[in-house]
């Protein structure tokens, strides 16, 4: 597959299903606030963080965890047909239905395709951590929100977003 990646950084976020509702509230607010910012994010789309991101982004790379097959949702129409929004999959057609694995390789893509990572909470033990640690690992950036339940993240080493900074401070 050859992908055409815009020229500025694009910053990868990802979110645990399992998310507090406190944390879901304040990462509502920082979408707003990124949104203005000439952002460009590469994501799943899952999360209603996520989801937030198709209003005002400059440009959005949309990773599927099944085959790039079907229409887009209804609710990102409006900016695939902008140009401000992708799809890519690195699953044949005929992958239907999205499953934990499929989910790991997205998340994998995701994290390869961005320049910096955003996790708004990883569920202790779960994928989202150990995709975080591979990062860190590898002395790639991983930013999180403060919050109790990111505690697991900022010990293994990710950096607090600053929420009040400008977004493009993100490098």
């Amino acid at each position: 597959m050859t992908l055409s990646l815009p020229p500025h950084p694009l910053t990868g976020i990802l979110c645990s299903r399992a998310c507090p509702a406190s944390l879901i509230l304040r990462a509502h607010d920082l979408a707003r606030a990124w949104a203005g910012a000439g952002m460009g994010v590469v994501g799943g789309l899952q999360s209603p963080f996520e989801a937030e991101m198709l209003h005002g982004y400059e440009t959005l790379l949309v990773v599927l965890a099944r085959g790039p097959g079907g229409r887009a949702p209804r609710e990102w129409r409006a900016a695939q047909a902008e140009g401000r929004l992708t799809i890519v999959s690195p699953f044949a057609e005929m992958v239907k239905r999205p499953d934990r694995g499929h989910a790991e390789v997205r998340n994998r893509m995701v994290a390869d395709l961005a320049a910096r990572m955003l996790i708004q909470h990883a569920a202790i033990a779960s994928r989202s951590v150990l995709l975080a640690l591979d990062w860190l690992g590898a002395n790639r950036k991983v930013w999180t929100l403060a919050h109790e339940a990111n505690a697991g993240l900022l010990k293994a080493g990710a950096q607090v977003w600053n929420e009040t900074a400008d977004a493009t401070s993100l490098t």
